[in-house]
């Protein structure tokens, strides 16, 4: 039984070489995951029976637990003969005790991780704490226990809801250290959406966002923090939160802090380099003759003996809006007085040297700078394949943005929805609560097959939390869901699934 594996993050399963056992009826599988929650512990029937039918035990208790057990050992070990100890699932004088491996169980693995994830951490080594805390929380295929009920399982998924919200916060937290506020405003304005009573939350976010240049939404958040405390529950935020909010009505947390002194992330720099890209003007493809026409930038310095390299200079820096190439250019002039100057000096060989070799110098500098002008020139005109993906980029965030903010105006406008008509271009994003077979079917390396189980499993257990979902669930491998995350959202609000 080496390869059998259980999971209770989402609802009770168990697997062996990647088939899925029959667990049989919900009764059979609440048993299976009273012993999985007491794992190599012996539990009696006693309590096997409170746990799974509550306040309203059956008379025959006792014999329904053994029919049950006897349902699980059949299931796992159907070639065991009869009155032989199963080696999984046992009867002891304490109760039934079920044999569970390190690592066969999912809490288990999760607990491994989460563990490590710490360890990291306190080593000072983010981006593997990080991995961890991904690799535990893609362990999740849901609500945890779903399906069962009863005030036993109902304190149990209570207290792995807990340790799942707890990591995600880690998460974040480890996101923002790493410098990646503005990555994690969306995630985050998601999850205070889905845990309002989750201060630590809010604080990342109002962290996320003040970082990020946006102290106003930050205080929002606040704001929104505190009239939701108070109105649900009669309380002030805590003693972080307002410490928080004081530190960004004071300026004491700007977007060049990051957590623990750190510059900003690789992922800040490419959105601003990103964003002045955008702000280039981005013209059609450059065709031969625009290609003969720029030829002047190399042509004026050199028919001019390089008197005029400063003209390529300056216009290249007006085009581009860069500073430097306005350093070359007063090079160039501050060039061009100093040949004149030597005029005044006295003929003979130093001045005669002297001048020739500063026209030499601009001639030579001037006509091979005009290969590279011309060469940055022609870089801002993007061919029209280029000009339409930053196109479907832009329209993607704004897009974003509404699903964020005005979640309704998301939906009048049909974010998400490519299937239908709609008035606003959202950049091509897909919902996958609501999209039909055929759209899943077309994105890449999913096909009809996977398409067609997302949408079964859509129809049976309704819609999915999050994007991550279609991994957790085993409905996408993560190479495939991986690049399709620019494109995927998981819209919480009703719609159709057709």
């Amino acid at each position: 039984m080496s390869a059998l594996s259980f999971g209770i993050l989402g609802p009770v399963c168990a697997w062996q070489d990647g088939q899925e056992f029959d667990l049989g009826p919900g009764k059979q599988r609440a048993v299976l995951a009273v012993l999985l929650l007491n794992a190599n512990q012996p539990v009696s029937a006693s309590e096997i029976v409170e746990a799974v039918w509550g306040e309203a035990p059956p008379a025959n208790g006792a014999n329904m637990v053994q029919k049950r057990v006897s349902g699980l050992r059949n299931a796992f070990e159907p070639e065991r003969p009869p009155r032989v100890p199963g080696q999984l699932l046992d009867l002891t004088d304490a109760g039934y005790l079920l044999r569970v491996q390190p690592g066969q169980l999912d809490t288990d693995r999760l607990r491994s991780h989460l563990d490590q994830a710490r360890a990291a951490r306190n080593a000072g080594q983010p981006e593997v704490a990080l991995r961890e805390l991904h690799a535990g929380l893609r362990l999740w295929r849901g609500s945890p226990l779903a399906g069962l009920a009863g005030p036993f399982f109902e304190a149990e998924r209570h207290r792995l809801t807990e340790i799942y919200a707890s990591a995600l916060e880690d998460a974040m937290a480890v996101e923002l250290e790493l410098g990646r506020h503005q990555h994690v405003v969306p995630e985050l304005f998601r999850l205070v959406t889905e845990h309002p009573l989750r201060e630590r939350l809010r604080y990342l976010l109002m962290q996320a966002l003040a970082r990020s240049g946006r102290q106003a939404e930050a205080l929002a958040v606040y704001r929104d923090a505190r009239r939701y405390l108070v109105d649900e529950l009669g309380i002030e935020p805590g003693n972080e939160l307002r410490e928080l909010h004081q530190q960004i009505l004071t300026a004491e947390v700007t977007p060049a802090t990051a957590a623990n002194g750190r510059q900003r992330s690789a992922v800040d720099s490419v959105v601003s380099g990103s964003m002045d890209y955008l702000r280039m003007p981005i013209m059609a493809a450059p065709s031969r003759w625009r290609r003969i026409a720029t030829s002047w930038v190399v042509l004026v310095p050199l028919l001019s003996m390089g008197f005029l390299s400063w003209v390529p200079a300056a216009y290249t820096a007006v085009r581009l809006h860069k500073r430097r190439y306005w350093f070359a250019a007063a090079a160039y002039v501050a060039t061009f007085f100093a040949i004149m100057m030597t005029g005044g000096v006295p003929r003979g060989a130093l001045r005669d040297n002297l001048q020739g070799l500063l026209v030499f110098g601009s001639w030579v500098a001037g006509t091979v700078q005009g290969f590279w002008f011309r060469a940055r020139l022609l870089d801002q005109f993007a061919d029209p394949a280029t000009i339409e993906v930053i196109a479907r980029q832009v329209r993607r965030q704004l897009a974003y943005q509404l699903l964020n903010f005005h979640p309704e105006a998301a939906q009048n406008l049909n974010i998400g929805r490519p299937d239908l008509p709609r008035q606003f271009d959202d950049g091509g994003l897909v919902d996958i609560n609501s999209v039909p077979m055929h759209v899943f079917a077309a994105l890449p390396g999913v096909g009809a097959e996977r398409a067609q189980h997302i949408v079964s499993v859509r129809q049976r257990i309704g819609r999915f939390a999050s994007v991550d979902d279609l991994a957790a669930r085993r409905l996408l491998p993560l190479n495939v869901l991986d690049p399709l995350r620019d494109i995927l959202v998981a819209l919480s609000h009703p719609q159709t699934t057709g």
